[in-house]
């Protein structure tokens, strides 16, 4: 059964949907850009029906969460601090936690930082914080993949751009980074209203903006000893498979699942493996 809230958290009212009985063990799903909770679309009825509790939030700047004008309130610790609240506000010691590209990122950072909040942790197609860091310093070939990022730091230009012609250059974006079919003109038309509430798209900008200018308390340590499973496509245009690896390599109890014929939106596009590899890593 599918429950909306719209919940003040951390100083934010976020939208959040909760799904299953309340009694029921509880998973936290995170999305990514330029996503919303819509994006766990394939993921939501498999694992309700598998009796898990289900919390979709809209990240801050998304959609119809608020949208913080200023860009130091979209530094990391902001970011897991609303899902630490929204933990609270369930009064949810624990939770399982996937997150998909940069909500992937606000998932290795709450796992490097609040891991007794966590119990496994699943992490789509975005590299440890620290790997990222070092291959945009200094491979070549990722810094080129990764140019969005910089031009993305430019006031007003990337909005006007990103918004017109209907927000095209996300649409060809998505539709080009996932298996053909994934996302459907309907999925679109969902998107393109997310993207035109007010304020959203520069909300969403400014959680790559804040990358670059707001400085989070590092974690103690930059292993994560939670049980955690990365999943990559092979054939995600904007991450090299050299970053997976090292990724790995953060992790004291960590899984990876490669899937060769994904894209970017690996969940969408082999949802059903996804699924079940998710399931098999939750309920071991």
């Amino acid at each position: 059964m599918k429950r909306e809230h719209r919940l003040q958290l951390n100083g934010v009212t976020l939208q959040v949907l909760e799904y299953g009985s309340a009694k029921a063990e509880p998973i936290i799903f995170l999305h990514g850009f330029p996503d919303f909770s819509h994006g766990w679309r394939q993921q939501i009825p498999f694992f309700e029906e598998q009796g898990f509790r289900l919390f979709v939030p809209d990240q801050r700047g998304y959609n119809r969460s608020d949208k913080p004008s200023s860009v130091k309130e979209y530094s990391l610790d902001h970011l897991a601090g609303d899902i630490l609240a929204l933990l609270d506000h369930f009064e949810l010691p624990q939770a399982h936690l996937v997150g998909h590209d940069w909500g992937g990122i606000v998932a290795w950072w709450l796992a490097l930082k609040h891991p007794k909040r966590l119990k496994r942790v699943a992490i789509l197609n975005v590299p440890h914080p620290q790997v990222l860091r070092d291959h945009l310093r200094h491979n070549r070939t990722q810094l080129r993949k990764s140019w969005y990022m910089l031009a993305f730091q430019l006031p007003w230009l990337p909005e006007k751009l990103l918004s017109s012609g209907q927000f095209i250059h996300f649409q060809q974006s998505m539709s080009h980074s996932a298996r053909r079919g994934a996302i459907t003109p309907t999925d679109l038309e969902k998107y393109r209203a997310a993207w035109a509430q007010p304020g959203a798209l520069t909300g969403m900008l400014n959680w790559y903006r804040a990358m670059f200018r707001t400085r989070p308390k590092p974690p103690a340590s930059l292993q994560v000893t939670l049980p955690t499973l990365l999943i990559y496509g092979g054939r995600d245009p904007f991450l090299g498979e050299e970053l997976i690896q090292p990724s790995l390599a953060f992790c004291t109890q960590g899984e990876l699942e490669v899937y060769p014929s994904a894209g970017h939106f690996t969940h969408l596009d082999e949802n059903e493996e996804v699924n079940h590899r998710l399931l098999t890593f939750f309920r071991p």
